[in-house]
């Protein structure tokens, strides 16, 4: 009988510890449902990686190098010749990480993070890509002039002569000015030195006015002018002696 009584013993033992132990289970689970709203006790499985590709263009079609791509303080790297840089993050489907693309000097940077979202093409041997801008900072302006009736004369900027029409009255003025920025130019006709016929062009001195484009751009200004008749000088006036009999002096005579 005690021999029995100690199996039984042992076996409420078994079993008041296989109901605790099942009683923790049930306590890790019910706490995890709480707060993470799932039911599983189990260590969770290390985070996996991600490949995407980051590619920086200046403008549509144009690859941009030496753009820095970072997460928070940590760099991921720069961008190559070809304005693509392959960037590999441990993390969870569909998690999301915020990205800072830092332009190289002379270019503008975005406007805003850029916000990419960790997950697997279906096609395995494509890769997703996220693309940022860097705009150039200035733009090229090229102006062409056309003065119809106004040979050698000074194309001025900002009070500066920077181009002078040939004998057609053409002229070109290339420079770079920032986006949306206005911008004169005037055609001299007054004290412009070797063409006194320039002080005959009407209308003097017009200008015409621009606003650079955010992108490279042409501009045209087409200026005729009318050339006034030279002034006609005043006959001149020709004093003549009385007419008539003239009375001749007598002589005294001799002796």
């Amino acid at each position: 009988m005690p021999r029995d009584r100690t199996i039984v013993g042992s076996a409420r033992f078994v079993v008041v510890n296989a109901n605790m132990k099942s009683r923790r289970r049930f306590a890790c689970a019910a706490v995890l449902a709480a707060q993470w709203g799932t039911w599983s006790c189990e260590e969770p499985h290390p985070p996996a990686s991600y490949q995407f590709v980051i590619r920086v263009s200046s403008d549509p079609g144009q690859p941009l190098a030496n753009a820095r791509v970072s997460a928070d303080t940590a760099s991921l790297g720069t961008t190559g010749s070809d304005g693509s840089l392959l960037v590999t993050m441990a993390g969870n489907e569909g998690q999301t990480e915020v990205l800072n693309v830092k332009c190289p000097d002379g270019f503008r940077q975005p406007s805003a993070p850029l916000a990419v979202i960790l997950r697997r093409l279906n096609e395995r041997s494509r890769l997703p890509e996220y693309r940022a801008e860097c705009p150039p900072k200035d733009r090229e302006v090229v102006v062409v002039v056309r003065a119809e009736n106004g040979p050698n004369l000074p194309v001025m900027y900002l009070n500066q002569t920077i181009a002078r029409t040939d004998a057609s009255g053409a002229a070109h003025v290339a420079m770079r000015l920032p986006p949306q920025e206005p911008f004169e130019l005037m055609l001299v006709t007054t004290d412009a030195e070797g063409n006194a016929e320039a002080s005959r062009l009407r209308p003097r001195n017009p200008t015409a006015r621009f606003v650079v484009l955010d992108h490279d751009g042409l501009y045209v200004m087409d200026q005729p002018f009318v050339v006034d008749a030279p002034k006609k000088a005043a006959p001149r006036r020709v004093v003549r002696g009385p007419s008539g009999p003239v009375r001749l002096k007598s002589e005294a005579p001799r002796r």
